[in-house]
């Protein structure tokens, strides 16, 4: 009976140490589970951090070769004018009641253009070069569209000046995706309208690098580059219905950089 009872002890205890092993290789399970789960969580929130943080970029951090210069006129210009006595009249496209292309983030048109043709005309001067705007501040010239552009074209034609070039900003609210600088030109066969052609396809080239876009430069009958007596230009700058583009042209950092590409361009121009 006694031999019954301690196989029965036995077979009981067995059980309740088999039980305890059992419960105890659950824990061990939860608890690799509980910290695989953690591993897993953490690698999810450090990938979530990483993709949100590409998304947000500045919008000081731009496509191109230019280097982000905090100011440009501070780095040295990639050339120098070798000759003397050298002028660019720099037209601010619109202005006063002529606003240009609305900003639905920023400033409108006219006063964008206003604010890249200064830093084209600084770092110019910078290089011995004389800028000759047709505005400095935000007004119109005229009291009407058709004096104002008048008053432009006699503005370039009585400076003496080498250089025509008029500054812009581009939309087309149409498609949004498009994006980038573009040069128009007047084509015609003289050596006025040459000259025009060879800046054009040259500044376009450097725009597109600086920026990474693809666009080309462009016949347009427009009467500032048309009725100047000298080489003429229109830089449409980028578009501002592009939402990222847009940013960037309201950007002082990024206005300098594009701006200072302008100007190189134009100094290499000049040395021709």
């Amino acid at each position: 009976m006694n031999k019954r009872k301690d196989s029965h002890y036995k077979n009981i205890q067995t059980d309740i140490q088999s039980e305890l092993e059992h419960r105890k290789k659950l824990r061990k399970i939860k608890n690799k589970q509980k910290f695989f789960g953690l591993i897993a969580i953490v690698i999810f929130t450090v990938t979530l951090l990483f993709v949100f943080s590409q998304k947000s970029e500045p919008a000081t951090s731009f496509p191109g070769s230019t280097p982000d210069l905090t100011t440009y006129a501070a780095q040295p210009l990639t050339s120098q004018p070798n000759k003397t006595n050298l002028s660019v009249v720099i037209d601010p496209g619109h202005g006063g009641f002529d606003i240009g292309k609305e900003s639905g983030t920023g400033k409108n048109e006219y006063i964008l253009n206003l604010s890249v043709s200064m830093k084209i005309g600084e770092i110019l001067e910078n290089a011995g070069i004389t800028p000759i705007y047709t505005r400095t501040t935000n007004d119109a010239l005229a009291s009407n569209k058709e004096d104002d552009m008048q008053k432009r074209v006699d503005i370039t034609n009585s400076s003496g000046a080498n250089l025509f070039i008029s500054i812009h900003m581009n939309s087309f609210i149409e498609n949004s995706s498009i994006k980038g600088p573009e040069i128009y030109y007047y084509e015609g066969t003289s050596a006025k309208s040459l000259s025009s052609i060879t800046l054009a396809d040259t500044l376009q080239e450097k725009l597109n690098s600086f920026t990474g876009c693809s666009r080309s430069s462009r016949h347009e009958n427009l009467m500032v580059i048309r009725e100047a007596n000298i080489p003429a230009i229109l830089i449409e700058c980028g578009y501002m219905s592009n939402k990222q583009e847009e940013i960037q042209l309201n950007d002082e950092n990024y206005q300098k950089q594009i701006a200072g590409v302008i100007a190189n361009t134009i100094i290499e121009y000049l040395n021709a």
